[in-house]
This record gives structure tokens, sequence and C-alpha cells, in this order.
């Protein structure tokens, strides 16, 4: 037990190092905190993973899972929103564009402009799609890298 004074002597400043420390430049201190937090971040994990300690920790792998199901939910929801809002800007503009009535009832600035927020809600839609499968990959990625650190 010799060595913990000794070893926290090297990482924690003592009383008479603090006047050193204030006069540090800011990039100084700046990396000298990071180290310390590092330090002190790898102690509560050793400690947690030992079941000595880490009171306060959280179950990273577990909030991340939650946090991907919720994000998947919720773009799944965007997406069939998305999806049945498309569907009725089709409806209206294959009726002003195909349609006789349609193309009297409004101008060509008009169907442009419907046009224009069909293209737009079907990239939206293709967005979406994109989001939800980069989601889906991290959340295999999270449950491949829970695994690898049980074993």
């Amino acid at each position: 037990m010799w060595f913990y004074p000794y070893s926290f002597s090297l990482w924690f400043p003592q009383q008479t190092e603090l006047p050193h420390f204030v006069a540090q430049s800011w990039l100084d201190k700046r990396a000298r905190l990071r180290e310390l937090s590092g330090l002190v971040s790898g102690l509560r994990v050793y400690n947690w993973d030992a079941r000595k300690g880490g009171a306060g920790m959280k179950n990273l792998p577990e909030i991340l899972s939650a946090a991907c199901d919720a994000a998947l939910a919720n773009l799944d929801a965007a997406e069939a929103y998305t999806a049945e809002k498309a569907h009725q800007y089709t409806a209206v503009t294959e009726h002003l564009l195909y349609t006789e009535a349609g193309s009297q009832a409004v101008s060509s600035r008009e169907r442009e402009t419907f046009k224009a927020a069909l293209i737009l809600i079907r990239q939206f839609q293709n967005f979406l799609a994109v989001i939800a499968e980069d989601v889906r990959q991290g959340s295999e990625r999270v449950s491949r890298l829970d695994q690898d650190l049980l074993q």
C-alpha cells in the first residue's frame, strides 16, 4: 500500500504546487486537467468493473441501447407520417398535372410549387431512411462492443 500516496502525488498537485499551476498558461492548465480527469475516470471505471465502488456511474451500453431504441421509434413514426404526406402530395400533384380540371384550377406557378413540395418530401423520406439505417448500425455496434466488454 505504500505506492498509492506516491502514485497519487505524481498526478494530483500538492498545495505547494498550486501557485505553479495557477501561473501556467491556459493550454497547459487544460492539458493537465484533461490528464487528471482521464485518470479519475479510469479509476472509477476500474472500481465499477471490479464492483468495489463506482457509485453513481451509469451503465453506458444500456443507456446507448435505450437511446437507439427511442431514436428508432421516433424515426419510424416520422417515416410513417412522411410517407402519408408524400402519398397526399402525390395525389394532389397528379390531379393538378394530369387532369384538365386540376390544370385550370391553379396557376402554373402553384403547380410547380406542389411539384417542388413533392420532391422535397421524397428527399426527406430518403434522408430519414439514411438516418434510421445509421442508428440501426450504431445500435448493432453498441451491442457488439457491449459483448466484447463482457468477454
